[in-house]
């Protein structure tokens, strides 16, 4: 042991020198709590005095950032009032705008065929353009309202002519009247001609169309209530040719005619997949020179008259009344009218006719058919997916199929009454239309029409093709 150092006592002493130094350390970084209760000694003052730092000073928004803050109001301030001057521009352009008339333009086109079978009528196969239109419609002054349409498939006899259509000038958003219609157009009557040619579900109209009036010189006022659930309108207008229509004498032709609509049901929520539409129509008519006359076709616009009164030479007036009815419940839709004329004769005793019929149809895609409340009528139907048929990257065909609806219609009119035997028909009509878009689709009929007391009958199969915009 002589002449060694044992190490346990050395490194003892390296300990207690290494930890007296880490306390010398931690007590110069001592900082003495400012409390008022906290007894300080000579020493300690002299310490701190010589340790102490001042305590940090805080300020919420420092001079730099409240300088940048008030520039960025100012910025934001002019950026407001850019907006505002840009805001204001556009008002006044737009009522600029609105004091200019605006344009756009319409048309469609109709393109059928017809096969025919049997000898009721006279029906010869053809090929034709039933409708060819081409019109403009606008507005001016926020209240007023315009359309002129002509149509270059009309035809007089055997001579094609342009007839004119919708051609007219209406003022909205007036006290109590709320609107105010001059021209050529519609007269308010019957649910299934107040409905487009674009939007019907057969080809053409029922046997109860030859009671209906069309289009006619006139002016008209009406409107809705404020949910849309009911309509009115009346008017008077004056009977005339379209090709083009003028008159010239004053012995009759004028007429007074009303309708009244009602949806007693109509699912919001929906908006109109269920709804039930009830209404109903009158109109007195003054007969032109006496010579009134009833006819129509079975469902076609090819054959002849099935059902005919011939002229009377006496009819002083008559009256039209007319009742509709109409359900739509999801895809499913019935709709059915019914009309009676009577006819006030000088001479002869007043024959009295009627028609009526009785439509169905079926969504096979889902669809139904849509309803414009503001006019008490049937509408366009936008199907769920158009038609296509395309190859993707991966060389895949795929389709859309768009809609399809499937119909069915029977008709019935009766001519016969008092002196007049002008015969009583009966038509069946069943349908397939396919909407390859909400703006074109394909029709196909078939028509089965007889004749009561008649032999024979009349089978036909008629197809359309049309688009319109």
């Amino acid at each position: 042991m002589h002449g060694r150092i044992h190490p346990w006592p050395a490194c003892t002493l390296a300990v207690a020198v290494c930890c007296g130094l880490a306390a010398t350390a931690t007590a110069q970084q001592i900082m003495v709590p400012a409390d008022a209760g906290y007894a300080m000694t000579a020493e300690t003052a002299d310490w701190s005095a010589v340790h102490r730092e001042s305590p940090p000073v805080y300020h919420p928004v420092s001079s730099s950032f409240t300088a940048d803050g008030a520039a960025l109001a100012d910025r934001v301030a002019d950026l407001e009032g850019s907006l505002k001057k840009i805001q204001d521009a556009e008002a006044a352009a737009k009522r600029r705008a609105a004091g200019r008339p605006s344009a756009s333009l319409r048309g469609r086109m109709h393109l059928d065929t017809a096969l025919f079978s049997g000898d009721l009528v006279n029906a010869d196969n053809g090929t034709k353009f039933r409708r060819t239109r081409l019109g403009a419609g606008g507005g001016m002054f926020d209240v007023f309202k315009w359309q002129i349409e002509m149509d270059f498939a009309g035809t007089a006899g055997d001579l094609q002519q342009t007839a004119f259509k919708d051609v007219f000038l209406e003022m909205t958003d007036l006290p109590l009247l709320q609107t105010i219609k001059i021209g050529h157009f519609k007269e308010p009557a019957s649910l299934e001609e107040l409905t487009s040619s674009n939007h019907i579900t057969m080809q053409e109209r029922s046997v109860l169309n030859c009671f209906i009036p069309a289009r006619n010189l006139g002016v008209q006022v009406g409107g809705h209530n404020e949910l849309e659930t009911a309509t009115f309108h009346i008017g008077l207008f004056r009977e005339v040719d379209e090709t083009p229509p003028r008159t010239f004498g004053q012995n009759g032709g004028n007429a007074l005619t009303m309708r009244a609509t009602w949806l007693p049901w109509y699912d919001e929520a929906t908006e109109g997949r269920g709804l039930l539409h009830v209404g109903g129509y009158y109109s007195y008519r003054d007969v032109e020179d006496d010579r009134l006359r009833f006819r129509q076709r079975p469902d076609n616009s090819f054959s002849d008259r099935f059902v005919n009164t011939g002229t009377m030479l006496d009819a002083a007036n008559w009256h039209l009344v007319g009742v509709e009815l109409a359900l739509v419940y999801g895809p499913f839709s019935v709709q059915s009218e019914y009309v009676k004329a009577l006819v006030h004769r000088r001479e002869n005793a007043d024959p009295g006719f009627d028609a009526m019929y009785v439509e169905l149809s079926y969504w096979l895609t889902g669809e139904h058919r849509a309803y414009r409340r503001s006019g008490g009528r049937f509408d366009r139907v936008t199907p769920y997916e158009n038609f296509f048929r395309v190859r993707d990257e991966d060389g895949i065909i795929r389709m859309g199929t768009g809609g399809w609806q499937a119909t069915y219609r029977y008709g019935h009119i009766d001519l016969v009454d008092a002196s007049v035997n002008g015969g009583r028909g009966n038509v069946h009509t069943l349908g397939l239309n396919w909407h390859l878009t909400r703006n074109s689709r394909m029709m196909a009929n078939y028509i089965q029409a007889t004749r009561d007391g008649a032999d024979g009958y009349l089978n036909a199969v008629t197809m359309r093709a049309q688009f319109d915009f």
